[in-house]
């Protein structure tokens, strides 16, 4: 999250769709520095991850694609996250699967959605609490899709509307796919110099400001309850600084 480095394994034999067609349509391809802001000068601080998304419509269905870069107490933590929704205004979630690698401990998560049924699959094996599969709400969404769904309603949020939405975690064994709320409204019209929507969204009670193009494509996210920021950068300026962030 060029061309994408190595796959999760499960994945290797079974390569996500890439947009490669005149039916696929690309929503955005972006890399992005994450920062920690200062808490007395609010200026972004050393950066702490790198990450590339690629989402795109292919046949009926929206397509996740992200490769993410943290660093942790020195460690580089590498992580891939893909889903897949169905292309509607609701979003249905139909597939999901997430790879971390770190210190050589790899964790594997994939998930299947048919209805409202969740089944889901966790290596290694030990970490998985329960075979049972877990009933979605009706909207329930991924939290991958949480800037689709926002452009979605874009209009809905112009008119000063307050929505609400439902989402999963893709990434967490520790409590594997639980549900949580989320709410979101229009701060004010479109940025003129940024050409984006900036919409407050507050999600576990956790607040965050998103400014996102009409197809959901974010160009600066501000983690505001985290004091992080995200920024939208180009990709020969993220591959750079990826070569030195994996050197420290």
């Amino acid at each position: 999250m060029g061309v994408l480095p190595s796959l999760p394994t499960h994945a290797k034999n079974n390569p996500p769709a890439k947009p490669t067609n005149a039916k696929d349509l690309a929503y955005w391809d972006g890399w992005y520095f994450a920062r920690r802001q200062s808490k007395h000068s609010g200026e972004p601080g050393a950066l702490f991850a790198i990450y590339r998304e690629r989402v795109f419509r292919s046949d009926s269905h929206i397509i996740y694609q992200s490769q993410t870069w943290k660093k942790d107490d020195g460690n580089i933590i590498e992580e891939h996250m893909g889903g897949t929704s169905r292309d509607s205004q609701e979003l249905s979630p139909v597939s999901f699967d997430f790879y971390s690698l770190s210190n050589g401990i790899k964790i594997e998560l994939l998930g299947s959605i048919d209805g409202k049924q969740l089944s889901y699959e966790i290596f290694p094996q030990e970490l998985k609490k329960s075979n049972r599969p877990k009933t979605l709400q009706q909207g329930t969404i991924l939290t991958s899709f949480v800037p689709v769904w926002l452009a979605r309603h874009i209009e809905e949020l112009s008119a000063k509307r307050v929505l609400s939405f439902t989402a999963i975690y893709e990434d967490d064994h520790r409590e594997p796919f639980r549900a949580a709320s989320g709410s979101a409204r229009m701060l004010s019209n479109a940025t003129p110099e940024k050409d984006c929507f900036p919409i407050s969204v507050r999600f576990e009670q956790l607040d965050s400001i998103w400014c996102i193009k009409k197809t959901g494509e974010p160009l600066e996210v501000q983690l505001t309850s985290q004091g992080i920021l995200i920024e939208s950068v180009s990709e020969s300026i993220a591959q750079k600084a990826l070569k030195e962030f994996k050197k420290k």
